[in-house]
């Protein structure tokens, strides 16, 4: 039987910087003066970031009151139809006097245009692989409802609450497990480990993902509001989050940061951002 990955998707805004540079040759500039207030003399079309430019030199100025006598005008219009507002920033390199820029009664006005375009880019986000059909026989297990009882005996040191799982399965689930739990399989008392750094229903629920697979909100047993109250369930699958990386679970891992990318907030981001650097979580 073949398991198909589970895939969910993120978009992501790009920006992208695109320059172009055109010359505008202006020959026989003596015969342009006089020509009037307002008149213009346009070059040809040219494209820059898509766009489409024209340039513009009023050889008489663009407006009687807004300049000085004998000064010219210079216009960079944009000829697309643009729905979303354009902002701009004009950087001249013009000084001194219109004669020291005329050659051979011959003006030429080199632009360079920089624009910035976007687009949204579709990114995958987690791909998750589904749990497996064995998961429900090894949670009977965990529970003590079939097979032998768990030969491993876990107290929470906040609350004194107690579980009891299976070296052999929290073995191969976890390498960090692996290398904490002693190797004999003698008869004897559950081996005990005091779990200083994890709530219960954080560490219970995180041997509930060892043995099935899911998460107990996937099966409908957390407890309280947790389904309903964002704050409390981004502290929950942050505190989850944590713990899946310490003990290497990388699935439980990569769960909880979707889960968590799935809820983000203005109120969540700092939250967020403090688990992913924390964590160095790439996908957060």
């Amino acid at each position: 039987m073949t398991s198909e990955l589970v895939s969910e998707s993120v978009s992501t805004t790009v920006r992208r910087l695109e320059n172009g540079s055109y010359e505008f040759v202006i020959k026989k500039h003596s015969l342009h003066r006089g020509i009037g207030v307002n008149k213009a003399i346009e070059s040809e079309e040219f494209t820059v970031g898509g766009q489409l430019w024209t340039i513009c030199l009023f050889p008489d100025r663009k407006c009687v009151d807004a300049y000085n006598a004998g000064d010219v005008s210079l216009y960079i219009s944009l000829n697309s139809d643009s729905s979303t507002p354009l902002y701009h920033v004009w950087i001249s390199t013009f000084q001194g006097s219109l004669e020291s820029y005329v050659k051979d009664d011959c003006i030429i006005i080199s632009v360079k245009i920089g624009v910035f375009n976007s687009h949204i880019q579709m990114l995958p986000l987690i791909k998750v692989p589904p749990s497996s059909n064995i998961g429900a026989d090894l949670g009977k297990l965990l529970e003590g409802k079939r097979g032998p009882p768990g030969d491993v005996l876990f107290k929470i040191a906040t609350d004194g609450e107690s579980f009891r799982a299976h070296k052999s399965v929290l073995a191969a689930r976890s390498p960090v497990f692996l290398s904490l739990l002693p190797k004999d399989h003698a008869h004897r008392p559950p081996h005990e480990i005091v779990i200083r750094d994890a709530e219960s229903r954080v560490f219970k629920a995180m041997l509930w993902f060892m043995y099935t697979g899911t998460l107990p909100e996937e099966e409908g047993e957390l407890e309280g509001d947790l389904s309903s109250d964002q704050s409390t369930l981004e502290s929950f699958m942050g505190k989850m989050f944590a713990v899946a990386n310490q003990y290497k679970l990388k699935r439980l891992t990569e769960i909880c940061e979707s889960c968590l990318m799935d809820r983000i907030s203005e109120e969540s981001v700092t939250y967020l951002l403090h688990l992913a650097y924390a964590y160095h979580a790439t996908q957060l």
